[in-house]
C-alpha cells in the first residue's frame, strides 16, 4: 500500500497542471454539494427560524358548495376574508396570511 501511494505521488508529480485541475475539480464539486446540502436541509428538513411550535401551524382553506358546480376547497383568498378569520376566530393563537403571483 506504502508503495502505491508513493508510485501516484510521483505520477501526480510528473504532470503538475492535471494535478491542480483534479484538485480544483474535486474542490468546486464538493464545495457545491456541501452548499446544496445546505440549502436542501434548511429548506426541507428544518422548521424556519421565526415559528416557535411548527407541529402547531396549521393551514386553512374555505370550502364553498355550489349547486352548479359542487364543492370546491380553495385557499382564504381575499383580504376580508382574511381580516374576518383573524377578528372571529378563537381557536387560534395568532393568523397570517400569504399570497403568491406567477411571472413569466
Amino acid at each position: 500500500m506504502f508503495q502505491d501511494f508513493r508510485y501516484a505521488l510521483r505520477t501526480l508529480a510528473r504532470s503538475p497542471g492535471l494535478s491542480l485541475a483534479a484538485v480544483l475539480t474535486l474542490g468546486l464539486g464538493i464545495g457545491a454539494n456541501s452548499a446544496m446540502f445546505g440549502v436542501v436541509d434548511r429548506l426541507f428538513f428544518r422548521p424556519p427560524a421565526h415559528v416557535v411550535d411548527p407541529d402547531r401551524v396549521v393551514r386553512v382553506y374555505v370550502t364553498t358548495t355550489s349547486p352548479l358546480w359542487g364543492s370546491s376547497t380553495t385557499p382564504i383568498g381575499t383580504y376580508p376574508r382574511y381580516a374576518d378569520l383573524r377578528d372571529r376566530a378563537r381557536s387560534f393563537a395568532a393568523v397570517a396570511a400569504y399570497g403568491g403571483r406567477t411571472f413569466s
